[in-house]
């Protein structure tokens, strides 16, 4: 996650940023819409089913020593 861009990272303990963040999303509808876009994008680049099998095939490949 980019902070900003794609989500927000807030610390776990921090009501504040929470809820900033979220009467940011509720009142700026053009904002929550370019990061849910955004945000889409990159789960269905990043975590394809297609890019996790090649990623894990390519694990399982360095560890039983067989890389291409």
């Amino acid at each position: 996650i980019t902070h900003g861009k794609n989500g927000w990272l807030i610390p776990p303990d921090d009501q504040e940023q929470l809820y900033e963040g979220l009467i940011t999303l509720l009142t700026d509808p053009e904002f929550s819409a370019r990061m849910g876009k955004l945000g889409r994008e990159r789960i269905c680049t990043d975590y394809s089913l297609d890019t996790i099998t090649t990623k894990l095939i390519n694990l399982y490949q360095k560890v039983r020593g067989t890389e291409k």
